[in-house]
């Protein structure tokens, strides 16, 4: 150990010893419930973001679900009137809209 460390040591057990002649119980006990109170209301603020964050993300899930499912539509719609080009133009929106979809139907149905 070297010196400095054993000086420290000896200004942190004299400090503290210090601390704890001036600690009053009932007061102490006081600021933890203040403390306590404060992390509660910022976990209630948090919390009420991550809710506003996952029905925002989930909207957005939905709306480009439904937007590849109407560019699926179309793509079927061309085929079937026998325009290949722009079937073929559709079925590529709709797989580039499905690969950037942020969750897959699978991976929610494992969870």
């Amino acid at each position: 150990m070297g010196i400095f460390s054993r000086i420290g040591d000896v200004l942190k057990a004299n400090i503290n010893d210090m601390i704890d002649r001036a600690e009053d119980p009932e007061k102490m006990v006081k600021q933890i419930i203040l403390d306590l109170q404060k992390e509660v209301s910022k976990a209630t603020q948090a919390l009420g973001k991550a809710m506003a964050s996952e029905r925002i993300a989930k909207r957005q899930y939905e709306d480009a679900v439904k937007t590849s499912s109407d560019w699926e539509m179309k793509a079927k719609a061309a085929l079937n009137a026998g325009e290949v080009d722009l079937a073929s133009s559709s079925i590529s929106r709709c797989m580039s809209r499905s690969r950037r979809r942020p969750h897959s139907s699978e991976s929610r149905s494992r969870r």
